[in-house]
Protein backbone atom coordinates (compact mmCIF):
# COMPACT_ATOMS: atom_id res chain seq x y z
CA UNK A 1 0.00 0.00 0.00
CA UNK A 2 1.23 3.50 -0.73
CA UNK A 3 3.27 2.49 -3.76
CA UNK A 4 1.94 3.30 -7.24
CA UNK A 5 0.88 0.18 -9.12
CA UNK A 6 1.53 1.58 -12.58
CA UNK A 7 3.08 4.62 -14.21
CA UNK A 8 -0.35 6.24 -14.61
CA UNK A 9 -1.11 6.12 -10.86
CA UNK A 10 -0.31 9.29 -8.90
CA UNK A 11 2.46 9.11 -6.28
CA UNK A 12 1.34 8.59 -2.69
CA UNK A 13 0.47 11.65 -0.64
CA UNK A 14 3.35 12.37 1.77
CA UNK A 15 0.87 13.64 4.38
CA UNK A 16 1.01 16.75 6.50
CA UNK A 17 4.21 18.23 7.83
CA UNK A 18 5.46 16.96 11.13
CA UNK A 19 5.05 19.57 13.88
CA UNK A 20 8.72 19.02 14.76
CA UNK A 21 10.02 20.16 11.37
CA UNK A 22 11.98 23.42 11.60
CA UNK A 23 9.95 26.41 10.57
CA UNK A 24 6.50 24.84 10.78
CA UNK A 25 5.75 26.41 14.15
CA UNK A 26 6.94 29.81 12.91
CA UNK A 27 4.89 29.70 9.72
CA UNK A 28 1.85 28.49 11.63
CA UNK A 29 2.27 31.41 14.04
CA UNK A 30 2.59 33.84 11.13
CA UNK A 31 -0.43 32.38 9.33
CA UNK A 32 -2.51 32.40 12.49
CA UNK A 33 -1.85 36.06 13.27
CA UNK A 34 -0.79 38.50 10.56
CA UNK A 35 -1.91 36.46 7.55
CA UNK A 36 -5.23 35.28 9.01
CA UNK A 37 -8.08 36.82 7.03
CA UNK A 38 -5.80 39.28 5.25
CA UNK A 39 -7.61 41.03 2.41
CA UNK A 40 -5.45 43.17 0.15
CA UNK A 41 -5.78 44.70 -3.28
CA UNK A 42 -2.48 43.23 -4.38
CA UNK A 43 0.48 41.19 -3.33
CA UNK A 44 2.16 44.22 -1.75
CA UNK A 45 -0.27 44.19 1.17
CA UNK A 46 0.32 40.51 1.83
CA UNK A 47 4.08 41.03 1.73
CA UNK A 48 3.79 43.95 4.17
CA UNK A 49 1.69 41.84 6.55
CA UNK A 50 4.19 38.97 6.33
CA UNK A 51 7.12 41.32 7.02
CA UNK A 52 5.29 42.75 10.02
CA UNK A 53 4.76 39.21 11.34
CA UNK A 54 8.37 38.24 10.77
CA UNK A 55 9.43 41.34 12.68
CA UNK A 56 7.10 40.39 15.54
CA UNK A 57 8.49 36.85 15.65
CA UNK A 58 12.08 38.14 15.62
CA UNK A 59 11.30 40.57 18.45
CA UNK A 60 9.56 37.89 20.54
CA UNK A 61 12.48 36.25 22.31
CA UNK A 62 10.52 33.31 23.76
CA UNK A 63 9.05 32.00 20.48
CA UNK A 64 12.31 30.41 19.19
CA UNK A 65 12.90 28.88 22.63
CA UNK A 66 9.35 27.50 22.64
CA UNK A 67 10.11 25.85 19.30
CA UNK A 68 13.32 24.32 20.65
CA UNK A 69 11.53 23.01 23.74
CA UNK A 70 8.69 21.59 21.62
CA UNK A 71 11.21 19.86 19.35
CA UNK A 72 13.13 18.45 22.33
CA UNK A 73 16.25 20.52 21.58
CA UNK A 74 18.30 22.95 23.62
CA UNK A 75 20.67 25.84 22.97
CA UNK A 76 23.56 24.33 24.95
Amino acid sequence: MGQPTSESDPPPNPGPFSPNEPGVIFTANLKGNELANVACEGLGGVIAAARQGIGRIRATWYLPYSFLRHAGLSVC
